[in-house]
């Protein structure tokens, strides 16, 4: 992802050009160095998501059958015929995401450097946070197949045209149904602790192994990330108890703790739910599914162009992205119910919504 300065300084008289220029190059050094910053940091869309480059104007994800195992032949026997279908496909639209600040001639005369430098990274900032919250938002778009993001609406919807998190998902030429949406309505006095979310990994785990490839087969990914609402710190602290403790949770034996050293854990801060709900993914799934898809049509680089009535600077931010799900076996969701609980956090209901899990 690099960032691109560039200058239009046409028709202005020399001494203009001369001062503009001189401020033009201290912003360009201020918005290299914090984009240099804030790449090395990472985003979200470069940690869940699989990020590519775009020539198009639109871009096509697609699902085909698997090939599935190899046919045995006899000695000079002819090779069996390996064919591939496509199944679904969905079209990414990419949006276009553009703003812009002002060094203003009383800045300019001032020498405000400070001022200018402030606004200048800030700009940078502005980008990276538009980049997390979107990729933030399309995954939490998940439970209704929509989103709405910097006032407009997008699609979050898999590749079989359901929202990414479904009970109705789509395998084999025949479009036979599985789930990636789960819940479990707890027992009388149990609580969502961290011995009950270590039991609950375990079974959700075994559920994302378990999903159809489409001719039928488990997959059989490992499912490693788990994603946490920043909303919820209690879950949040039980999770990283469920998972970061070599002994079982809660327990005074010396049972060794299957999740220790199995997940990493991302807590997104702007799903602010304070339910006890929490998504499973797996990396290698996302990676050869092309799952969470993020693609930079055009990167980010900002544009600085003089204005002659009033002697400023005018600096225009500009990137263009899309993001869509080229599957959904890569990724499921899971939401505890309390005892006598039925309304899951969408206003949907425990095992119509769902597919209800015994924990």
């Amino acid at each position: 992802m690099a960032e691109i300065y560039t200058a239009d300084f046409g028709g202005i008289s020399p001494e203009l050009h001369a001062r503009i220029g001189k401020i033009a190059s201290a912003v360009c050094a201020y918005i290299e160095s914090e984009s240099d910053l804030l790449a090395k940091r990472g985003t979200y869309a470069d940690l869940l998501y699989n990020v590519q480059k775009s020539n198009h104007a639109t871009e096509a994800l697609v699902s085909s059958n698997e090939f599935g195992t190899l046919p045995i032949v006899e000695e000079g026997g002819k090779a069996g015929t390996l064919t591939m279908k496509e199944l679904r496909k969905i079209i990414i639209s990419h949006h276009q995401f553009l703003g812009e600040f002002i060094i203003t001639e009383t800045m300019i005369e001032d020498s405000n450097f400070a001022e200018m430098e402030r606004i200048s990274r800030n700009m940078v900032r502005s980008y990276y946070r538009t980049r997390n919250k979107f990729a933030e938002a399309a995954i939490l778009g998940g439970l209704a197949g929509n989103f709405v993001f910097a006032g407009k609406t997008h699609s979050a919807k898999a590749i079989d045209g359901v929202s990414l998190f479904n009970v109705g998902h789509l395998y084999t030429e025949d479009d036979l149904t599985q789930s990636n949406r789960f819940s479990d309505v707890r027992a009388s006095g149990v609580a969502c602790d961290a011995a009950y979310l270590a039991d609950a990994l375990t079974v959700l785990a075994s559920k994302g192994r378990m999903f159809k490839d489409e001719v039928g087969d488990p997959t059989g990914y490992l499912f490693d990330t788990i994603l946490v609402p920043g909303g919820n710190g209690k879950l949040e602290a039980n999770i990283k108890k469920a998972v970061g403790t070599f002994n079982v949770p809660g327990s005074n034996n010396n049972d060794i703790n299957l999740q220790y050293g199995l997940w990493n854990i991302v807590t997104l801060p702007d799903w602010t739910s304070n339910k006890d709900e929490f998504i499973l993914m797996s990396s290698d799934a996302n990676r050869q599914l092309s799952g969470n898809v993020f693609f930079d049509r055009v990167p980010f680089g900002v544009r600085s162009t003089a204005i002659i009535d009033t002697a400023s600077l005018k600096n225009v931010g500009r990137a263009r992205m899309g993001i869509g799900f080229g599957s959904y076996k890569h990724i499921l969701h899971f939401e505890s119910l309390a005892y006598g609980e039925s309304t899951l956090t969408d206003g949907g209901t425990a095992g119509t919504n769902s597919t209800d899990v015994d924990i």
